[in-house]
C-alpha cells in the first residue's frame, strides 16, 4: 500500500532502488521464464556481484546502528525497532488493537497465521497515514507517468507481463504476476 506521505512511501523508495539496481549498479533486469530463474534473487543481497546471497544479520544490524547513531537514536531494540514502533503508530493512527494484531501476526491462531486471505487494511491504512474510516486516495496516483519512465524503473517489464499473461515463453506464476502488479502501483 503506497503511503500518504510521499517521503516515507515503501513502495516508492522500492521502485528508486530497483532503478539504482538496474541502472546505477546495470545489474540485469531478471528473467521471468522460469520461477527457478528469479525465485532465489534477494531483495537485500550481500554484494553487487551475487544475486542470490542475502544481506547478512550482522550487516542488517550494523546498518540499523549506523543509521541511529547518525541521527542520534538511542533504542535498545536494533532489527525489530519498527515492529514496536509500527505498533505504536497504527494505535495513533486509530487502528484497533485485532487490526494490529493480525498486522503483525502476533496471534499463534493458524487461521489467522495462515488461512484468513484478507490483510488488516484499517491497520494498513493507518500505518500509510490514513485517518480510520477514511478512504485510500492519493492525488499523486491520479497522475500517470509516461511510458519512457516506467520502462526506465522497470525494464522489458512490459514484455514479461505480456509472457506472463500468455504463458508464451514464460510460466505463468501467481508470484511473478505479483512482482508485475507493482509496476502499476507506483
Amino acid at each position: 500500500m503506497r503511503h500518504k506521505e510521499v517521503q516515507v512511501c515503501l513502495l516508492g523508495h522500492l521502485a528508486m532502488y530497483f532503478f539504482w539496481r538496474w541502472h546505477v549498479e546495470a545489474e540485469p533486469f531478471p528473467s521471468f521464464r522460469d520461477s527457478p530463474d528469479w525465485y532465489d534473487i534477494k531483495l537485500l543481497k550481500a554484494n553487487p556481484d551475487n544475486l542470490v546471497t542475502s544481506l547478512s544479520y550482522r550487516a542488517h544490524y550494523d546498518a540499523v546502528v549506523k543509521a541511529f547513531k547518525a541521527v542520534g537514536i538511542n533504542a535498545k531494540a536494533k532489527t525489530h525497532v519498527t515492529r514496536g514502533s509500527g505498533t505504536r503508530m497504527a494505535e495513533i493512527g486509530g487502528a484497533s488493537e485485532d487490526q494490529i494484531r493480525r498486522l503483525g501476526r502476533w496471534s499463534n491462531s493458524a487461521l489467522e497465521g495462515c488461512y484468513l486471505t484478507a490483510l488488516p487494511r484499517e491497520a494498513m491504512r493507518s500505518l500509510a497515514g490514513f485517518p480510520p474510516g477514511s478512504s485510500y486516495y492519493l492525488p499523486r496516483a491520479a497522475v500517470l507517468p509516461e511510458e519512457a519512465l516506467l520502462e526506465k524503473v522497470f525494464p522489458d517489464v512490459d514484455r514479461w507481463l505480456q509472457a506472463q499473461e500468455t504463458g508464451v515463453g514464460c510460466k505463468q506464476t501467481i508470484a511473478a504476476g505479483k512482482f508485475f502488479c507493482i509496476h502499476y502501483q507506483l
